[in-house]
């Protein structure tokens, strides 16, 4: 591609892609050369222009700021509130943790503020039957967890698994935890023949932190001709546009630890669920998810019940969803003890235009259990 005025390293074509455009990987486009706009004769494309609005941003989305973190030594957790500790990194080519102050949070670096998501897992060997392990995130707070996660009750000393997923809207300087509130003690289970994976935490940059206020579409790319006019207006379709809808994904972020009675025995939808959602797909007061733009989605529900019942049941969460006019319902995995326990669910799913989704939940206790936090988390991934 030497002859508009490119040097790099490019990949190997896909679809039909003919010549070196695949995957992207723009190299600088030379400096000095310049190509005048067919509508204006007087203007001038330059590398900095492009680099700019091309090189750059399609490196960043290539390598958005992220990290992984993972627990290999085990951590004694108390009766009560914990934090957790990591102490082997897989990747933080940002810096997200300091090593050499904090081992439990991370730490939002300067310039990248925006919307984060967030995951975590931990597993945990109760010392007995009925313990109960709540996970969640504490978001600029310490000793309280203000993003919830699951609740799992244990029904004998073998290890459990409760995990949380959000999506967060960080300045630069924001911190992040993981925790844990434990009913007795415990400790964090490590990576052995029964049980491959250990505690571990994960973040990335999914967008910008301020929305347009238009619900965006999918940009329409297409490859350009030997004999197009470049022209600003292509420019602005086929990249500005394709940058900004990159950077401002459909997301809904929303949660609540006000209560909300279950009644036994059927499916409750939840209720009382503040969310974040620029394109507004979740309106205030409602309990259904619409979708606005179409494609593969991250969609993840959690709600924790309170209480004891006089005998052992079940609890899981559930989407009931009509996608292109057919309804379909997805369960979580149970939940099963007698105290608080919390549910959570974590799919992909397609949605086109309009389609919807319900969150809920099931319990089976015989008498009402009322919820003590629920959340729900919607990302969109790709087309």
């Amino acid at each position: 591609m030497s002859g508009i005025g490119v040097s790099g390293a490019y990949g190997t074509p896909v679809n039909g892609i003919t010549g070196s455009e695949y995957p992207p990987a723009p190299g600088v486009w030379n400096a000095g050369l310049t190509w005048p706009l067919s509508t204006s004769p007087v203007g001038a494309l330059n590398a900095n222009d492009l680099n700019q609005q091309l090189s750059l941003p399609v490196g960043f989305l290539a390598q958005r700021p992220k990290t992984r973190l993972e627990q290999q030594s085990v951590q004694a957790l108390a009766a009560g509130f914990n934090t957790i500790t990591w102490d082997f990194c897989h990747a933080d080519p940002w810096g997200l943790q300091s090593n050499a102050s904090d081992l439990s949070q991370i730490v939002i670096p300067e310039a990248w503020g925006g919307w984060w998501l967030v995951q975590a897992s931990l597993p945990v060997t109760p010392a007995a039957a009925g313990n109960t392990f709540t996970v969640g995130f504490s978001v600029n707070v310490s000793g309280e967890i203000n993003e919830p996660g699951e609740a799992f009750p244990a029904q004998n000393t073998n290890v459990i698994i409760p995990g949380a997923v959000v999506l967060l809207n960080l300045a630069p300087g924001s911190t992040v935890q993981f925790a844990c509130t434990a009913s007795a003690a415990a400790n964090t289970a490590q990576s052995n023949g029964q049980m491959p994976a250990a505690a571990s935490l994960t973040a990335r940059w999914i967008g910008v932190g301020t929305y347009p206020t238009a619900v965006p579409s999918i940009p329409d790319l297409a490859l350009w001709t030997a004999t197009q006019d470049i022209t600003s207006a292509v420019f602005n379709s086929q990249i500005v546009d394709s940058v900004q809808f990159l950077t401002a994904p459909s997301i809904t972020s929303g949660a609540t630890f006000a209560a909300q009675a279950v009644a036994s025995g059927t499916n409750v939808a939840l209720a009382n669920i503040s969310a974040t959602c620029p394109y507004q797909e979740w309106a205030e007061g409602s309990s259904t998810w619409t979708c606005k733009i179409p494609g593969v989605y991250l969609v993840s529900a959690v709600a924790q019940l309170g209480g004891t019942a006089a005998s052992a049941y079940f609890a899981n969460m559930g989407l009931t969803a009509v996608q292109s006019g057919t309804s379909n319902n997805y369960t979580s995995m149970r939940v099963y003890g007698t105290g608080s326990m919390g549910p959570m669910m974590m799919r992909r799913m397609r949605f086109a235009a309009g389609d919807t989704f319900t969150p809920y939940i099931f319990q089976n206790s015989g008498s009402t259990v009322n919820t003590l936090a629920a959340a729900v988390t919607v990302l969109w991934e790709s087309a």
